[in-house]
């Protein structure tokens, strides 16, 4: 058992204690339960476990983390997680006393792939606090972490072509940034919505490769074949010196990024806010 820090002149700390529930796995962009993962302390242990770090006298214990999946789409589905926790924290409070705060974690999602499905907020809120005054949990402190619902559709990420070259019968588009500029393509395999702009820039050669109505890869300027940002994907135009413009980059893109992978530039930021005059 570590020391008590006491001894540094350390207050109590607050904590919450993760669980990694026996509730099946969904729908989600990621899920962290019901299967085996390092997340949190497994189900079957966890009331015993929280019962020993209850006793410790350096920390108070506050209540649990619970964070099942990300992203999920279905206002429907999440609920039943929602409900599932309220039905754990339930039983917990019967072995151990009152539990005070309850975190979801994340799990509202938002649609990376054609941007139609919507989770209905509006739906799940409704339900949701029918949820809390049937549990009778309107005392409890409910945290839900909102950062990728609330920021990611904010962000774009753009670079410029800088090669274009076909191997073997398919076209690479080549920009100036890649994974270590944006991390999830590689670490979730998931694909931004894309669009190009062209800038209509000359040709330094004639025969200087382009794309025309095919499929392509784009991938950054990293020498390792996984540095690619989205894969055959159909692209109507681009050319050496075209933007591309990723959207929905504003949750853990750069944030995930190989940033310092074989040095090269970091991405510069710009932040709007609504008060900024464009003219």
């Amino acid at each position: 058992m570590p020391e008590s820090p006491g001894g540094l002149g350390m207050e109590k700390v607050d904590v919450l204690l993760r669980v990694n529930l026996d509730f099946p796995q969904i729908d989600g962009a990621e899920n962290m339960t019901g299967y085996s993962t390092k997340m949190g302390v497994d189900e079957k242990d966890f009331v015993e476990t929280y019962k020993e770090v209850c006793r410790l006298d350096w920390v108070c214990v506050k209540g649990i983390y619970a964070f099942a999946a990300s992203r999920v789409l279905d206002d429907k589905i999440l609920l039943r997680i929602d409900e599932y926790i309220f039905d754990f924290v339930e039983k917990l409070q019967s072995e151990t006393g009152e539990v005070s705060v309850i975190d979801f974690g994340g799990g509202l999602g938002i649609d990376y792939l054609k941007g139609i499905r919507q989770f209905d907020v509006e739906r799940y809120g409704k339900a949701l606090k029918g949820l809390i005054k049937r549990h009778g949990f309107g005392d409890k402190e409910i945290i839900m972490e909102l950062g990728t619902y609330l920021v990611g559709n904010a962000g774009y990420y753009t670079s410029e072509i800088i090669d274009i070259k076909e191997i073997k019968g398919k076209k690479h588009i080549i920009i100036a940034g890649g994974i270590n500029h944006m991390g999830l393509p590689l670490e979730m395999r998931r694909q931004h919505p894309v669009a190009l702009i062209s800038r209509g820039k000359p040709k330094l050669y004639a025969a200087q490769p382009s794309v025309r109505a095919e499929i392509a890869d784009i991938s950054g300027p990293l020498c390792i074949v996984s540095d690619r940002l989205s894969w055959d994907v159909p692209i109507e135009k681009a050319d050496i010196g075209d933007i591309v413009v990723y959207t929905q980059a504003g949750a853990y893109c750069y944030g995930e990024g190989l940033v310092n992978f074989l040095m090269h530039e970091h991405p510069f930021e710009i932040v709007f806010d609504s008060q900024v005059n464009m003219d």
